[in-house]
């Protein structure tokens, strides 16, 4: 009896040992379970972080031009027209007369000064309101011009640059690629020669003190009015990110191609050609 008493009491503690293990075991499972997921969770969280430090710093790849879209600036008002009139263009007379304009051809006196494209943002100067005018002085050549781009805020000129290059009709804001607080611009020009055209962008950034070049890429060409039997028809959008230096990219697109599979390919990584062009200041 006493024996039986014993055995059954010998059960019960086995039995209590047992489900004390147990609890124990599934205890430290949900520790390492719970330990798990806070690490996961810590590690997210810092990715997330990451990933938002590296959206504030702008290192995501951005379209700043899209050599698909045929549209140029919007011609100005007939105010800005006339201010030009009354004060731009006899100050960039004075200047490319004058011994500092170094000309490599003459200006054509009876050539017609015109406004050729319009941008907006902060150019010289961060947060500022300011409106970017890119206009012609003169046609020197086939496919040479003086150049001229004016900085205004308001109806004040703050900043005139003047400079020789080639047939430039567009001006483009592009976003702040260097995080410096201001706009670059993409000036865009092109040629025609025996049927084949092609269409560039120098991307520059202003200052009070002069002009800085980040390099020039092609943004389109064709050869639909040569004698060539294969035709092409190329345009580029050009993407930039920002990680101290910033890197260039192009993505190539078939206009002539009836699929569209180009329009499917990414972005290629591309080197910007140094730019020859200098801009004097006009004061």
């Amino acid at each position: 009896m006493m024996r039986g008493t014993f055995d059954r009491q010998r059960e019960r503690k086995i039995t209590a040992n047992s489900l004390i293990g147990i609890i124990a075991i599934a205890l430290t499972v949900s520790s390492c379970s719970n330990a798990a997921k806070t690490t996961e969770s810590a590690s997210d969280k810092a990715q997330a972080a990451e990933s938002e430090k590296a959206s504030a710093s702008g290192s995501e790849m951005i379209m700043i031009f899209d050599g698909t879209d045929n549209k140029v600036s919007e011609p100005e008002t007939a105010n800005l027209e006339n201010l030009f009139k009354s004060t731009i263009y006899p100050a960039a007379k004075k200047y490319w007369e004058s011994d500092d304009a170094s000309l490599e051809f003459e200006v054509d006196p009876e050539s017609e000064h015109s406004i050729e494209g319009v941008a907006e943002g902060s150019f010289t100067e961060s947060g500022k309101k300011q409106k970017a005018v890119l206009y012609r002085f003169s046609e020197t050549g086939h496919g040479f011009c003086t150049n001229g781009i004016v900085v205004m805020e308001g109806d004040n000129v703050v900043a005139h640059y003047a400079y020789q290059g080639g047939a430039d009709y567009s001006l483009t804001s592009i976003p702040d690629i260097n995080k410096n607080g201001k706009n670059e611009l993409a000036i865009e020009g092109g040629s025609t020669n025996q049927g084949e055209t092609e269409s560039s962008i120098n991307i520059v950034e202003l200052s009070s003190g002069g002009v800085k070049s980040f390099g020039s890429t092609t943004t389109a060409s064709d050869n639909e009015g040569s004698l060539d039997e294969k035709k092409v028809n190329e345009a580029y959008q050009i993407f930039a990110k920002s990680s101290g230096e910033p890197e260039y990219f192009a993505k190539k697109v078939d206009l002539l191609a009836k699929d569209k599979a180009s329009d499917a390919s990414q972005p290629e990584p591309i080197k910007l050609e140094e730019s020859e062009i200098e801009f004097a200041l006009v004061k």
